[in-house]
């Protein structure tokens, strides 16, 4: 409304036509309803969205090198990224079958030939194929399990195995492959260094959401909430991809219980019951590890000053990436909670 204030809209007084589309009404006006907003990743890369520029760049540099890196933080698409791009190789004829494997998933027991556990979870998989005869596109997930030096040793063996014979690798790591020096919750320095002798200059970054890649996560399909409330998500979510599909379910969830009679109820009442769900239900459940990786790194998540020896200074970007932007304020909030409150556990 032209000349409304942030503060008259924060108090006003909304029913739920002003903050969930008909369609979105409809829906939650259901008895049974699942919400249309999952926060669970895909195992099959369903949920993927946005990240067209970062897919583009996974497919080129694997057409030019065989094998890349996928830098992120927790949470934040890779999984799907790498789901979705081994998938699209195939449908191009880039390669003939597809295989995504998490790491958490194969034996630890010592020793292990990493290329046949490989290629015996493809003929598993694919059945009765001849895997000697075709090119496969694989992903590599949660290698920050693999733990030993020995262990890392024989992942790098048999991955080296599998690209000799012309198959294509995609390897998805948290933080940066190039920083120097072990990091808590990231590949140790050791196996950074194995991992650069194969990959090179092959290393893909995976940046947070745009704009246009939030709103299309939030939105729904079709549109459940109002243009005003999707403007709100966009602006909270600050461009992370969990934090946005996490905001949107627990929003739908506030909507649906409250949807009945269309009755009058002040905004910040919405936005006040987001805010403290956010914060008991997913923030402190998720962030803290994520948070403490951006602290081991030496950035401080709220400036962004780097603390840490400046021969050993990683890739600002990672960790940027790994963290809601500025424009969050229901993160900020939670954020200076937690420092305060990691602060005064460590005096």
């Amino acid at each position: 409304m032209a000349g409304e204030t942030s503060e008259q809209t924060f108090g006003q007084l909304v029913d739920i036509r002003q903050l969930l589309t008909p369609q979105g009404i409809k829906v939650a006006a259901r008895r049974y309803i699942s919400n249309p907003f999952s926060t669970e990743v895909s195992r099959n890369g369903e949920d993927f969205v946005g990240k067209q520029a970062t897919l583009h760049d996974l497919e080129e540099s694997i057409a030019s090198n065989g094998i890349v890196v996928l830098e992120g933080g927790h949470s934040t698409g890779k999984t799907a990224l790498l789901k979705i791009a081994v998938a699209r190789l195939v449908e191009k004829g880039a390669a003939t079958v597809s295989h995504y494997v998490s790491l958490e998933s194969i034996s630890m027991v010592e020793p292990i030939d990493f290329e046949r556990e490989i290629v015996d979870g493809i003929v598993r998989r694919k059945r009765k194929i001849n895997f000697a005869r075709k090119k496969a596109v694989i992903a590599l997930d949660e290698i920050e399990s693999l733990g030993t030096h020995q262990r890392v040793d024989e992942f790098v063996a048999g991955i080296s195995v599998l690209r000799n014979q012309g198959h294509q690798i995609l390897i998805g790591i948290i933080g940066d492959i190039h920083a120097k020096g072990d990091i808590d919750g990231e590949l140790n320095a050791h196996a950074k260094q194995q991992l650069i002798s194969l990959v090179h200059d092959s290393v893909v970054v995976n940046p947070l959401f745009t704009d246009d890649e939030t709103r299309q996560a939030v939105s729904g399909n079709p549109q459940m909430f109002t243009d005003k409330i999707i403007n709100y998500l966009v602006k909270e979510a600050g461009g992370h991809p969990r934090l946005a599909k996490v905001l949107a379910a627990q929003l739908f969830q506030i909507l649906e219980g409250i949807r009945k009679g269309f009755i009058q109820i002040p905004f910040h009442y919405v936005i006040d019951r987001l805010k403290d769900d956010m914060a008991e239900k997913h923030l402190s459940a998720f962030f803290p590890i994520v948070v403490d990786n951006v602290i081991a790194a030496g950035y401080n998540p709220l400036t962004w000053q780097y603390t840490g020896k400046p021969e050993n200074r990683p890739d600002e970007r990672v960790y940027r990436n790994m963290l809601p932007g500025e424009s969050s304020t229901i993160f900020k909030e939670w954020l200076m909670a937690y420092l305060e409150k990691r602060s005064q556990s460590s005096s």
